[in-house]
Formats: C-alpha cells, sequence, structure tokens
C-alpha cells in the first residue's frame, strides 16, 4: 500500500453531522438540501418555538448542532404579489389584478414600454377591456398614455384613439384601463388587398383619418416617435382608424423630440443623425410616406439595405420622380408639409387643408359619394351568406283554454250588435 493511501486510511473520519456542517458553514442556514428551515422570521411568529434568552441551543430538521443567538435575517427579501419578469408583472389567465380585474390572456411583451393584458371587471364579463401596466416611474410611456386618453375624449376626439375605463397605483405599479376596439390592424388590410396597395377611393379615406389623429396629438402637446401600420386598428364598428398602440408617445418638446420608428418611414434628418429634434412637420412627412406606400404598394427604399435607404429619401424628396407619376393631390400635401417645416408653433390650417386634399383624393379620384362605401377589403355578402328567416309551426301552449276566452268574448259582441239592431 502506498505511503500517502496509508496516512489517508488511518485518518480518523469526520463525524457526519460535523462534515455536513462543515461543508456547508459558508452558505445560509435558511436552504440546505433543498429543504426550508426555520428563521428567525417563523419562530417569532410562534412563541412556542422561541425560548428567552435567544441562547438556547438548536437542532436544525437535518440534525446540525447550532448555538449561538438567532440570526434576524429573513429568508427572502421580498415576496412579490405577481410574477415579474424584467421587472414587470407577468400574469397568466385567471389571475386577479388590483382586486378589480380578471385576466384573460397577454398580448404585448414590450417589456421597456409595459405590459398589456386583455382583461374582465370582476363580475362584468362580458364587457371587454385593455389592461396596460408598467413600473410607476418618472418619465414612463403610460403616463404619456393616460394623459391623451384623458385629452382626447375631453375634446370628441376619442374615435381616433380609445375610451379610458380607469386608472390606479398597485402596489410600485400603475395602470391603465380602457375599453377594447375591435378590427384589423391597417397592416393586416394591407397584405389582405392584392399588390399590397389601395385604391383612391380606400387610400384617401384612411389618409384623412391618419392626418386626423396626428393634428389632434399635435394640438395637445403630443408628439408621435414611431409609426407604422402596426400600430394602427381600423374599428369594425365605426369603420374608421384609430391609434391602437399608443407606447410611444411623448409630451412634444422641440429640443428634444426623437425618432424611435426605424428607417422605412423615418424624417430624412434622421439618416444623418438619429438624435435629430423632429419637427411637427417632420411628423408629418412621417404619416406622408405612409400614405404614399399605401397607394403604390411600397416605397423605393423598401427592402434595400439600410446605407442606401438615405440617398433613395433624398431622391424621393429632391427629384420628386415618384410623386410626379401620381395625382396633382400628392404633390399638394407634400407642398403643405414643406411649407409648414419653417413654422415652430401648431397651425391648424395646415392640418385642415392636408384634410381637404386628403377628402379630394376619396371623392374626386375615388369616386366616393359615401363613407360608408365598401373599401378594398370589404364585399357585399353573397345570396348564399345572407341570412334566411324560416317560419316554423309551433302548437300553441294551452290552445283549447285560449279557444274557450276567445268564443266568451265573441258571445257578448254578438248581443251587442244584435241590440243595436233591434233599436234600429
Amino acid at each position: 500500500m502506498e505511503p500517502s493511501l496509508k496516512r489517508l486510511s488511518r485518518q480518523p473520519l469526520l463525524p457526519r453531522h460535523l462534515k455536513t456542517r462543515h461543508m456547508f458553514q459558508n452558505l445560509p442556514n435558511v436552504l440546505i438540501s433543498n429543504r426550508l428551515l426555520p428563521t428567525s422570521r417563523t419562530l417569532a411568529s410562534d412563541p412556542q418555538r422561541l425560548d428567552p434568552p435567544k441562547q438556547r441551543r438548536m437542532t436544525t430538521e437535518i440534525g446540525l448542532p447550532t448555538s449561538g443567538p438567532v440570526q434576524e435575517e429573513p429568508a427572502f427579501e421580498f415576496e412579490p404579489k405577481y410574477q415579474l419578469v424584467n421587472g414587470i408583472p407577468n400574469m397568466k389567465e385567471g389571475e386577479i389584478w388590483a382586486d378589480k380585474f380578471k385576466v384573460v390572456e397577454r398580448f404585448g411583451w414590450g417589456d421597456k414600454y409595459g405590459a398589456s393584458y386583455f382583461v374582465t371587471e370582476l363580475g362584468k364579463d362580458e364587457v371587454e377591456l385593455v389592461l396596460r401596466v408598467d413600473k410607476n416611474e418618472r418619465g414612463n410611456t403610460l403616463n404619456a398614455e393616460a394623459m391623451a386618453l384623458k385629452k382626447t375624449e375631453a375634446i370628441g376626439k376619442r374615435f381616433f384613439f380609445g375610451q379610458m375605463h380607469s386608472t390606479g397605483i398597485e402596489g410600485e405599479f400603475c395602470y391603465v384601463v380602457s375599453y377594447f376596439r375591435g378590427g384589423p390592424r391597417l397592416k393586416d388590410c394591407v397584405d389582405f388587398v392584392k399588390e399590397h396597395k389601395f385604391t383612391y377611393g380606400t387610400v384617401g379615406r384612411f389618409a384623412h383619418d391618419l392626418f386626423q389623429i396626428v393634428e389632434t396629438l399635435h394640438s395637445l402637446g403630443f408628439a408621435i416617435t414611431c409609426f407604422n401600420t402596426d400600430m394602427i386598428t381600423m374599428d369594425a364598428s365605426s369603420r374608421n382608424l384609430f391609434l391602437s398602440d399608443m407606447s410611444q408617445l411623448k409630451i412634444y418638446n422641440p429640443t428634444q423630440g426623437w425618432w424611435f420608428g426605424g428607417p422605412q418611414y423615418a424624417p430624412l434628418k434622421w439618416h444623418a443623425d438619429e438624435r435629430a429634434n423632429m419637427t411637427l412637420a417632420d411628423q408629418l412627412m412621417v404619416v406622408f410616406f405612409m400614405v404614399v406606400e399605401l397607394t403604390v404598394g411600397e416605397l423605393p427604399w423598401t427592402g434595400v439595405s439600410f446605407a442606401k435607404i438615405e440617398d433613395l429619401k433624398k431622391e424621393f424628396v429632391t427629384k420628386q420622380t415618384l410623386l410626379k407619376s401620381l395625382p396633382v393631390q400628392y404633390i399638394k400635401m407634400f407642398n403643405l408639409i414643406n411649407e409648414y417645416a419653417e413654422k415652430s408653433e401648431f397651425d391648424e390650417k395646415i392640418y385642415e387643408q392636408l384634410k381637404g386634399v386628403c377628402k379630394e383624393i376619396y371623392e374626386q379620384l375615388g369616386g366616393v359619394k359615401d363613407l360608408d362605401d365598401n373599401f378594398d377589403f370589404e364585399r357585399e355578402p353573397t345570396e348564399e351568406e345572407l341570412p334566411r328567416f324560416v317560419l316554423e309551426k309551433r302548437p300553441i301552449e294551452n290552445e283549447e283554454e285560449t279557444q274557450t276566452d276567445v268564443a266568451e268574448a265573441e258571445v257578448p259582441q254578438a248581443q251587442e250588435a244584435k241590440s243595436v239592431e233591434v233599436v234600429e
């Protein structure tokens, strides 16, 4: 046998309980072998388990002798009421929020701007609501959303945004609840039609709604920092577009208004400096880019590399080759927005003129006389799809009693008619 092995074999074995204590001496006494041991919090809640003074010898559940004062350290720093992911509540179906709302489903996963849920009010399952939750911190986007919803409803423009149900504070989180409005996203409508573009009758009405949305926000002191067809929804009931995603709204500041929406609809100045301040005219140009895309199907820089987009936008703005191939109304809109770039304050006349040009597009070019005319993605139901009313013959309940009552009612009438004949 090797000497080292002899020495090892002669060493006394460490008692099992001491060996275990030695192995875990640098770990907290709270959790050993996946078993939760008593802590000062649990002992303090049960006076019979803690005899003063706190110097008595104790034995843990796995037989480890301990001595000395009980450490006043909780097992956990805090026990959150809701499961948190990235600091935002991540609730499942059936969970209750703020003792008022029951979660149906989560649909918003951009934790940077809070969480979004479909919920119902307790006791009123037939009313569908949208819950937005975010940290109650200064500068979060949820505060701007709540302010915008309140102000737009106060001036009668909620059809272009939404209607607030309630707001509140739950622990360290703030939340906004609004009424759900069903309908397809603008992107879904575009993807549904052939060549992903609309006729003038449809694009003119949609452009009118888009400029109305931006006008309302600008008049109330808000700015759009992102805008795309995923953020716009068509209300299936009122049949108008509304801003369904308000997470990108900011209080307008001409010295700190930045664009965060990517290169597709970004103003030209953004490509030179991503921290360039966005004016009100820059935000209108974002909408104009979208209107042109809805008309022709895609912009000249769609699908190209990022490095080439700036040059293509410059060509679009300076040479206006694409605009010259479109009806004159598009040149009018472009010129109105460029004129507005020289102004730093809100001017209602510019927006009214832009909406007037949109009206020319859907009336003169699109032939729309009634705003309820079908959009490109709508159609009239066929005769086979129309509901049919079927007459079903069923026996009358208590038919014999009913006939008897009718007969008895007819007898006085007959006698009265007979008496009248006698008098004559």
